[in-house]
């Protein structure tokens, strides 16, 4: 799949210092390390967050303080592909897994999930970034893109790998509770 300069867009509530200054903004990723704001109406650019280079795509938990950054290449220029923490309010970066693809947070933002290739699914704690239970390789073999149905009870897992299916979990026992297969 070819990756595209800017990541994907979404709305989030930005939080600066005082609380009557909340705003809804939209972010977009650049690959060269930044985060761009915009204001969601007028698309009038506010500002940037400078983040690690290739950072492809962007998270966020419900209330918009910690941005979750996946595929960045770390400080050191060593490692590919990190999934890191950004809280808004500290400025602190946390690296949380290396190697790492996309990114996808709980509906509570209590979880945040990650893929190493076809090892389960990670799972890790939203506030204290300590790993979790993961989703083992043996329940979820595929390379997935993960959504969390709305309440956060299930976790759909789309995969071409290693056969096309839709995989729904169980979020809570990190069991797989239907496989649709058969596409063409």
């Amino acid at each position: 799949m070819k990756r595209a300069g800017m990541g994907i867009l979404f709305l989030l509530l930005f939080f600066p210092s005082k609380e009557q200054d909340k705003q809804l903004v939209l972010l977009a990723t650049h690959r060269v390390g930044r985060v761009e704001v915009f204001d969601p109406v007028t698309l009038a650019p506010i500002g940037s967050i400078h983040v690690l280079p290739l950072a492809n795509g962007i998270g966020s938990n419900p209330d918009g303080r910690i941005l979750y950054i996946p595929e960045g290449i770390g400080p050191d220029f060593k490692g590919c592909c990190a999934l890191y923490a950004l809280n808004l309010e500290t400025r602190r970066m946390t690296r949380l897994v290396e190697p790492s693809g996309g990114v996808t947070v709980s509906p509570d933002g209590n979880h945040v999930l990650t893929q190493r290739g076809n090892a389960g699914i990670e799972v890790y704690d939203g506030r204290t970034f300590e790993r979790e239970a993961p989703v083992p390789r043996s329940v979820a073999p595929g390379v997935y893109d993960l959504y969390y149905s709305p309440d956060g009870h299930l976790l759909f897992g789309a995969t071409n790998w290693p056969q096309p299916s839709l995989d729904i979990f169980d979020f809570a026992s990190r069991q797989l509770v239907r496989k649709v297969s058969g596409f063409r």
